[in-house]
């Protein structure tokens, strides 16, 4: 393991040592005051914090289905609706949830939920369905990777400008 890595999972145990501490601090009231600043996609896929994969390394296989389960029985609690998703739903629905999401880090999964409870990519009319939210979490990804291409476009831009820059200014002075 990368001695990067391997030195952010010795901070996440040194303050979390058990998967318990970690899913009852982590909560989403927490992470959305922890992470409030990454309010983003830029700011909160540049954060570099632990990614919702990292848990399965960190702790057990269970964790990130627990921790998004968590959250899910949290937006079930946030939206005023009258058909709400009921335990197994939600049991279901975190393990395919975390399929569609494990690469993102605890700010851009904040970020995700956030955008998600205030009705950023669609209102829910009288009831939560797991199916729009996947389809929520895969609008994100998209988004994400839009990003990353667009990010990696304007690198790649200013690279050929700059070389192309010191080109032209060799080629003038000889």
């Amino acid at each position: 393991m990368p001695q990067k890595v391997e030195n952010k999972h010795s901070l996440v145990l040194s303050k979390f040592p058990t998967s318990d501490l970690f899913t009852a601090n982590m909560n989403h009231q927490t992470c959305i005051e922890r992470y409030k600043a990454f309010d983003t996609l830029e700011k909160a896929t540049k954060s570099k914090l632990i990614k919702i994969c990292e848990l399965k390394e960190i702790y057990s296989d269970r964790v990130p289905e627990l921790f998004i389960r968590s959250w899910l029985l949290q937006l079930n609690l946030f939206v005023n609706v009258e058909n709400k998703l009921s335990e197994p739903q939600i049991i279901e629905l975190s393990s395919y949830m975390y399929d569609e999401i494990y690469m993102l880090n605890m700010a851009e999964f904040t970020l995700l939920f956030k955008r998600i409870k205030n009705g950023h990519y669609a209102p829910f009319y009288n009831r939560i369905d797991a199916t729009q939210l996947l389809i929520i979490c895969r609008e994100f990804r998209k988004e994400r990777a839009k990003y990353f291409i667009d990010l990696h476009d304007k690198e790649t831009e200013e690279r050929d400008y700059e070389a192309l820059k010191k080109k032209i200014e060799s080629e003038l002075k000889s």
